[in-house]
């Protein structure tokens, strides 16, 4: 015991910066720890080795027996143990909930856009209402191709927009296929005996504009899938009638004779192009 207690004296003489400094330290050190052992009312709030949840030790505060008093001044022993007993039955989550992911952007809008967008060729995704960036990139082809700014963002005005192109492009289109049924068809020419009373051909000019004109008559006839007509340039029975027959179910003489106004009205029905 006195070599220790020489030894330590020799050291603290030989280095008494030194001595001076450890039990500086050794001070600190029995200060902190006795705080945080014995002085603290609560658990650590940040543990590194947690056992409890925070709702398991901050749910039901402490008591102590005598600490509970009632209206009257009595110990109220009762709620005491409800509240350990209470502590006790918490349970002690081992996992978080699992909770189904709900997107934040899923609505009808974008299903509906996202619709809208594939029927006119610039979306083939999945019709979900999620929006994402297949999506986005649609949105931002249809208005780079239609020459509007590139927001990239859903809208009532856009899906507004979107239906408005499609309707014109199908309209189009069905106008297209209607002037290409409309068109004038080329029909083998045949020959139609003339009657007697139409006469020769000559080699005339006014024949010859006649001529013309029965022919393209008769093309519009032919259109009009009036039977029996031959393009020949000849006005014969079965034009005749033909003509008869297009000239009372349009208002106009009933002739049986090739003029302007049965012409005019072919082009107007579109039977013949204008010439």
């Amino acid at each position: 015991m006195r070599t220790l207690t020489s030894m330590a004296l020799t050291t603290i003489h030989q280095y008494p910066s030194i001595a001076a400094g450890s039990c500086a330290f050794a001070v600190a050190f029995a200060l902190v720890a006795g705080n945080a052992l014995y002085a603290q009312p609560g658990g650590h709030p940040v543990p590194l080795w947690a056992t409890r949840d925070a709702m398991t030790t901050k749910s039901i505060a402490r008591q102590q027996p005598g600490d509970a008093r009632n209206d009257a001044g009595n110990s109220d022993a009762g709620s005491v143990g409800l509240a350990a007993i209470a502590l006790e039955r918490i349970p002690i989550p081992s996992s978080r909930p699992h909770r189904d992911p709900v997107p934040a952007l899923q609505s009808s809008l974008v299903s509906d856009t996202q619709s809208a967008l594939k029927a006119a060729g610039f979306y083939d995704g999945e019709v979900d209402g999620l929006f994402g960036r297949h999506t986005r990139e649609a949105i931002n082809a249809f208005q780079r191709t239609n020459r509007f700014p590139e927001t990239g963002q859903v809208s009532v005005a856009l899906l507004s927009a979107i239906r408005q192109k499609s309707a014109q492009a199908q309209t189009a289109d069905s106008s297209q296929v209607a002037v290409q049924a409309a068109a004038p068809v080329e029909r083998p020419v045949t020959a139609e005996k003339a009657s007697n009373n139409s006469g020769s051909r000559s080699g005339k000019t006014g024949d010859v504009v006649r001529e013309a004109m029965i022919a393209r008559i008769q093309i519009g006839l032919v259109n009009l899938a009036y039977e029996n007509v031959s393009i020949d340039g000849v006005l014969g029975p079965q034009t005749i009638a033909a003509v008869k027959s297009f000239q009372a179910k349009y208002g106009l003489p009933r002739t049986g004779e090739p003029d302007a106004a049965t012409i005019r009205k072919l082009e107007e029905i579109g039977a013949l192009r204008k010439s």
